[in-house]
């Protein structure tokens, strides 16, 4: 099943600009194994998915940017590209959790950028404790949300963990369990 951001919605688009942008200025130096010349941060590729009404059918196509996958993730983390891959890890975050919030209010996109604006991971995670959604998840949201305020407003804090061993290794296991917090939301 396509999550429901791949079937037309507009809201990762709109949602994603500022860390998107951060995170191009970030990755413009991460090369791909693959053979071709094409772009490893993002990958645009088209679905086809059926769709029956009545004794008519018709297809749907969606571009869809898998550049902010948990696998994409998880290859910046095994390049030892932490700052990457936690800018990716934040801005997949903030698509899951600013949809979550939207569905909750059974509104779409557009209700909900009048109602929250293009806020933050950080204002994202403190509106889905408030409502009780991922319970189990949020000290790996609030953290990531830490780290992620970290490597944007903190001079010097993406050389920091370049150089520091030990929080390098605290900011990959939260990466790691908020990958595993993409899957399970994901499936």
């Amino acid at each position: 099943m396509l999550p429901r951001h791949i079937k037309g919605s507009n809201m990762d688009r709109t949602m994603l600009i500022p860390a998107t942008q951060i995170a191009r200025m970030i990755m413009s130096g991460h090369r791909s194994d693959n053979a071709d010349k094409s772009s490893d941060t993002t990958k645009n590729v088209t679905v086809t998915a059926p769709i029956a009404a009545a004794e008519a059918t018709a297809t749907a196509n969606a571009s869809v940017t898998i550049g902010f996958s948990a696998d994409n993730i998880q290859d910046r983390l095994e390049d030892g590209s932490v700052a990457e891959a936690l800018v990716v890890t934040a801005t997949r975050l903030e698509s899951i959790l600013g949809r979550a919030i939207a569905d909750r209010y059974d509104i779409i996109s557009e209700q909900f950028e009048k109602l929250y604006g293009r806020k933050s991971l950080g204002r994202y995670q403190d509106m889905t404790a408030i409502l009780g959604l991922f319970d189990q998840h949020q000290g790996t949201l609030q953290q990531v949300a830490n780290y992620r305020k970290d490597v944007v407003h903190e001079y010097g804090y993406i050389d920091e963990l370049q150089i520091d061993d030990e929080e390098r290794e605290e900011v990959k296991a939260v990466i790691e369990d908020a990958i595993a917090f993409i899957e399970q939301v994901e499936l």
